[in-house]
């Protein structure tokens, strides 16, 4: 579990004078250069959650001279189609980071998903797809992700089938002109699936979901590789972003009653907790005729946190409360992109910790974590 306080237009204003006093963050090791229709790109084949060069999602889809504003504004606009039915909507999610040769780190201004209405989260599955402007091209992460019960957490089940869902839809708009496959990564699975949760899945009846998404339909003892075997899509595309007026707001609120890991202060993994409680989403969106869009998006609440025996289902402690508080803001302009993230997990009990971490993505790049874990 991971769960951002300055407001967006404040973030014009004041992030540009704060990058005087910071360094810039330095390119990821591990490039790739393809080539494209009109040159060739340089880019990181991955997203972060920070700029130290770890991998949190494999980068699956290239749009090619096209502003991600524009993206949005196609599919937002699209009708339900199978196999989901479901409709483009502003995405509530983590910041991410993403690095090309053109604008070096940047972060994902515009966060989509694909969900039913009322079930921002999915219900249970979505596609999340992150949109990261580099220059005149624009950089997609897509994947297929069930939403774990009572809680608001998800588990990716799939980089391929949402790239390939992605890429139909595109399609879709009719504005696509023209689909080259680019080979970005040699690796045939990106992350793992533990087993506490994927028997969890097969044990709800998912085993032929997750067959069709090559994974196995039976029980597992270890950890299930998420494959990625099929290359990304590289996608000309014809779009203009019309600026016009808008104003979005999503309420959402997640119950949480479920044993997990201990989210911090578990340096061997083994400790887990049962978590109880309610955490509250607010997400707004405003668009204006100059063209700026605007996110913001807050999470806050309480939960109560019992450390637990797994297996045997008892208590192993008393309960303690715990303060959830997290703030997201994301602008993007003709000429400017800037997204935030601050958030902040609190244990409040006798024996105080704590885990909070910043990250600021774009015109300014800043990332620093702290976990507190005293006696």
């Amino acid at each position: 579990m991971r769960t951002r306080i300055l407001g967006a237009a404040a973030l014009v204003v004041l992030l540009p004078a704060l990058a005087l006093a910071w360094p810039e963050a330095p390119p990821p090791a591990d490039q790739v250069t393809v080539t494209l229709p009109d040159g060739s790109l340089t880019l990181w084949p991955y997203t972060g959650t920070s700029f130290d060069g770890t991998g949190s999602d494999p980068v699956n889809l290239l749009f090619l001279n096209v502003d991600p504003r524009a993206i949005r504004q196609a599919l937002m606009a699209l009708p339900p189609a199978p196999p989901l039915y479901c409709t483009w909507a502003d995405a509530m999610g983590y910041e991410q980071t993403a690095w090309a040769e053109t604008e070096g780190w940047v972060g994902s201004e515009i966060q989509l998903a694909c969900i039913h209405p009322g079930e921002p989260l999915g219900d249970p599955f979505r596609i999340h797809l992150r949109l990261f402007r580099q220059g005149p091209h624009t950089v997609g992460a897509a994947h297929f992700e069930i939403l774990l019960p009572e809680t608001a957490e998800h588990q990716v089940l799939s980089w391929d089938y949402a790239e390939l869902l992605v890429a139909g839809d595109i399609v879709r708009t009719e504005a696509a002109t023209g689909v080259l496959d680019v080979a970005l990564r040699s690796e045939a699975s990106f992350r793992a699936i533990s087993p506490l949760v994927y028997n969890e899945l097969v044990k709800a009846g998912l085993g032929p979901l997750l067959e069709q998404l090559g994974l196995p339909p039976g029980q597992v003892a270890a950890e299930v590789p998420i494959p990625t075997l099929i290359p990304a899509k590289a996608m000309a595309v014809d779009l203009v972003y019309e600026p016009m007026p808008e104003r979005i707001r999503t309420r959402y609120a997640a119950e949480y009653d479920v044993v997990a890991p201990k989210p911090f202060c578990n340096p061997t993994g083994s400790e887990y907790v049962k978590l109880k409680g309610r955490l509250r989403f607010d997400l707004r969106v405003y668009g204006d005729e100059a063209g700026r869009f605007l996110r913001k998006y807050d999470v806050k609440g309480q939960l109560t946190v019992t450390p637990w025996h797994p297996i045997a289902g008892v208590p192993l402690g008393h309960r303690v409360p715990a303060r959830i508080r997290e703030r997201h803001a994301a602008v993007l302009t003709d000429g400017y992109g800037q997204v935030y993230e601050k958030a902040s997990q609190q244990l409040l009990g006798k024996n105080k910790q704590s885990l909070s971490w910043f990250l600021a993505a774009g015109e300014l790049d800043r990332y620093f974590a702290s976990q507190q874990c005293g006696p």
